[in-house]
């Protein structure tokens, strides 16, 4: 008897020895002061007000030095927390990718005339990690896995909002106008980006029967659900109304570089 019960408190004690080895394996995961960088810096302002701050001095030719710097030393743990909703990171990263375009291309324009290299470079610094313009709309907004890396692993959207196409600005005359996304706005903002674009880039001849609207809506087709999901993109914009169409054709993309597309 007294064999089983020294078992038994060795086995208790046991389990009760791996619970809190578990416990504190948790709470040393989520304190922060073991896995924040030294160097590592947070803005004064939470970053989705930061994200606006940047754009807003890249539009008034401010010096956004000073917002590069912050980025690139930017603790990460504090930002993956403060995302902690879609529209958050939504808000956040439109601001950011339009605002690093405008960045990019006001530091240099010539860079621009390569735009292979403009969208595909790793240059961007956040936090240490280096990304690419590419990596924030495809992997972090479109969630797609090609060019993915540990960052955009761990930032990437969980859903897709397709309207998001009406929201980025490339820094060509052909896309949609940079505005200032606010997390608490920003389903009603991306409603009305999307009305503005489609209705001002999309017509139909109701004797050919033949819809032209951008080029965006082609390369992102699959984001619309196919032509079936464009139709009725325009049906809800007054583009279309009852009527059949023969076929849709996409207007040539200007690529002329705008930096005052406001």
């Amino acid at each position: 008897m007294s064999i089983k019960l020294t078992n038994q408190k060795i086995s208790i004690t046991i389990k009760l020895t791996l619970t809190i080895f578990a416990i504190s394996n948790i709470f040393a995961k989520c304190t922060d002061d073991q896995n924040i960088p030294k160097d590592s810096i947070y803005p004064k302002v939470s970053a989705l007000n930061f994200s606006e701050q940047y754009l807003l001095a890249v539009k008034s030719d401010q010096s956004f030095i000073a917002y590069q710097d912050t980025l690139a030393s930017l603790n990460l743990i504090l930002l993956k927390k403060e995302l902690d909703t879609f529209d958050k990171g939504l808000c956040f990263w439109i601001n950011m990718y339009n605002a690093t375009v405008q960045s990019k291309a006001k530091n240099d324009t010539t860079t621009f005339k390569d735009r292979n290299a403009f969208f595909k470079d790793a240059n961007i610094l956040i936090g240490g990690a280096k990304l690419s313009l590419d990596n924030i709309e495809h992997n972090i907004l479109r969630g797609k896995k090609e060019g993915k890396n540990e960052f955009t692993d761990s930032f990437k959207l969980n859903e897709l909002d397709n309207r998001l196409h009406f929201a980025l600005n490339c820094g060509a005359a052909a896309c949609p106008p940079v505005a200032f996304y606010s997390a608490d706005k920003i389903n009603e903002q991306l409603d009305l980006a999307e009305e503005v674009f489609i209705q001002s880039v999309s017509k139909f001849d109701t004797i050919s029967r033949v819809l032209e609207t951008s080029k965006i809506l082609d390369w992102y087709i699959d984001d619309f659900g196919g032509e079936t999901g464009i139709i009725d993109l325009m049906k809800k914009h007054g583009i279309l109304g009852s009527q059949t169409i023969s076929k849709i054709t996409y207007t040539p993309y200007d690529w002329t570089l705008d930096l005052n597309n406001y």
